[in-house]
């Protein structure tokens, strides 16, 4: 990510993420074998939105962990400049509804 400021107003970032680990990732990266053992899966709306593979991974990890009884949190972080609101609402909202809820919490 490169932020340049342009004015005091006006801010200009750009996202160079091709060809970069995260744009890579796929469901087989992720170790089925360790995501049972660990207490909390934290997901963040930037992988998923690096492209489909790693929404497949994050998609699989998700189902790993709820499968294995692991909490699962999620940080929204929507990133404009990497989808658009439609395909970040059609796979975030997926995210959401799989969430684990805190206690008292709805």
């Amino acid at each position: 990510m490169l932020r340049e400021r342009r004015t005091s107003d006006h801010t200009r970032v750009a996202y160079y993420r091709r060809g970069l680990a995260g744009s890579s990732l796929s469901r087989g990266d992720v170790d089925e074998h360790l995501v049972p053992g660990a207490r909390l899966l934290h997901i963040t709306g930037n992988t998923p939105a690096l492209g489909g593979t790693a929404l497949e991974a994050v998609r699989h990890a998700v189902d790993v962990a709820r499968g294995a009884g692991v909490t699962m949190s999620l940080d929204v972080t929507y990133r404009s400049l990497l989808w658009s609101r439609s395909e970040a609402a059609a796979a975030l909202g997926s995210l959401v509804r799989q969430a684990t809820s805190a206690p008292g919490r709805r």
